[in-house]
């Protein structure tokens, strides 16, 4: 899995390496500090982000939206930026190309 371009730390470089999981990314955020702040709706650390969100949400926005990561259909290649969009896809087409579940939710981003 290829590592990705850490913009969570304001400008200075990061050194360490991240990668597409969710597991990793929680981590990731958590190692630069950023922790739950104990309200509802916070500004993304991404550096440039403006956008404000649910703490609960961040760790899939950095993922989608700043680093263009994706869910992916083991059956059919297809991406879903979330996972329950990947599950009902692969519900939807049970029948279908994407017949079996296999280990298609298992975290994994691309």
């Amino acid at each position: 899995m290829q590592a990705l371009t850490c913009r969570l730390t304001g400008g200075a470089t990061c050194t360490q390496p991240l990668y597409g999981t969710m597991a990793s990314l929680r981590e990731h955020m958590r190692m630069h500090g950023h922790k739950h702040p104990g309200r509802s709706f916070v500004r993304c650390p991404w550096m440039g982000c403006q956008d404000q969100l649910q703490w609960e949400n961040m760790p899939r926005h950095i993922g989608s939206i700043h680093m263009g990561i994706r869910l992916q259909c083991c059956r059919c290649g297809k991406l879903f930026t979330r996972t329950k969009a990947l599950e009902k896809h692969v519900v939807s087409n049970k029948n279908k190309r994407c017949g079996k579940t296999d280990n298609c939710f298992d975290g994994r981003f691309f």
